[in-house]
């Protein structure tokens, strides 16, 4: 992780960054002061990573093997279309003509030999058949693909940090960040927005929806399709979520302020209502500073959502 004071956007992790308030241990008879005073642990934070999650995420397709065979046979087939060509030369249907023919064009057309050959079609084998370049040609389609498919491996490489990306905003939950016990809750709400964004805007700008490498074009669409929404779609599930849960939050404060005023302008007639009352009065002060605390987080939060409108949360306002 990078010093304080120097990390950027890009920098914040949705997993290793949200952490919740340490729990402070009840205070037993034997502590003193100077175990009040010790000061803070801190936990070094690491960042998990996969290096090697675009060799499980993705395949090219077709693979090598399925891709040499195609080849080969379409080298085959190429023969196959070449022998459906008729002969024309000692062709039985000339066999007529051929008898009109004076000497000498029957010598340079037909060919001194006319015997009938096994079938009226072109058969080029026995041309190509002892040609080193034919007899190579499984080697040579297996050494260009090999080439062909390392290059398009290594380019693959380029999307490990995206999928790393994709991964982690898969294992973030947005109710994470509504969780009463975190340490810092509209930073960590805040710096998520930003990163979203980030993503967002990085994913249009660096998913390519095909590539050409060499002799393969790599048809990338359905990553991009699958990669570049995810950014939009959790800021959509903070945008439904969020508002919700802090109205809940606002309402269960007033409703709580509303009852306690009305206890403490209750009328004290004698000394046991006093008593009661001043019991209430004790109870109030005990939970006020949550409530406090509690309404003016979530007026925080909103408010900071609607100064990051342009992160995509566009149905918040100062009203709600």
């Amino acid at each position: 992780m990078p010093p304080r004071g120097e990390s950027k956007v890009e920098d914040f992790d949705l997993i290793a960054h949200i952490e919740d308030e340490p729990v402070k241990p009840e205070k037993g008879a034997d502590d003193s002061e100077e175990d009040d005073e010790a000061e803070e642990v801190v936990v070094q934070k690491y960042k998990k990573i996969v290096p090697n999650i675009h060799e499980l995420w993705i395949q090219l397709s077709p693979n090598l093997n399925e891709f040499e065979s195609l080849i080969n046979k379409t080298f085959d087939q190429g023969l196959q279309c070449i022998k459906s060509f008729v002969r024309w030369n000692k062709h039985k249907d000339l066999v007529d003509y051929s008898k009109v023919l004076e000497d000498w064009d029957w010598e340079d057309t037909v060919g001194d030999d006319w015997d009938t050959p096994d079938t009226d079609f072109l058969d080029p084998d026995s041309w190509v058949h002892d040609d080193p370049i034919f007899k190579r040609k499984g080697e040579t389609v297996k050494n260009l693909l090999n080439s062909a498919y390392n290059k398009a491996k290594k380019f693959l490489g380029r999307f490990q940090p995206l999928l790393e990306i994709y991964w982690r905003n898969k294992e973030f939950k947005v109710p994470r960040l509504l969780e009463r016990q975190l340490k810092s809750p509209v930073d960590y709400l805040e710096n998520t927005l930003k990163l979203l964004k980030y993503y967002s805007l990085m994913f249009k700008a660096k998913l390519p929806a095909q590539t050409d490498i060499g002799l393969l074009q790599l048809d990338s669409k359905a990553i991009k399709g699958k990669l570049i929404d995810t950014p939009g779609d959790i800021i959509k599930e903070i945008e439904k979520v969020l508002p919700e849960e802090l109205r809940i939050r606002l309402k269960t404060s007033i409703n709580w302020l509303n009852e306690s005023t009305k206890k403490l302008q209750a009328n004290v007639t004698n000394v046991e209502e006093f008593v009661v009352q001043l019991g209430c009065l004790k109870e109030i002060n005990e939970k006020f500073q949550d409530y406090k605390d509690t309404s003016s987080l979530a007026q925080q939060m909103l408010e900071m959502i609607t100064h990051e409108r342009e992160t995509g949360i566009k149905t918040v306002t100062k009203e709600d």
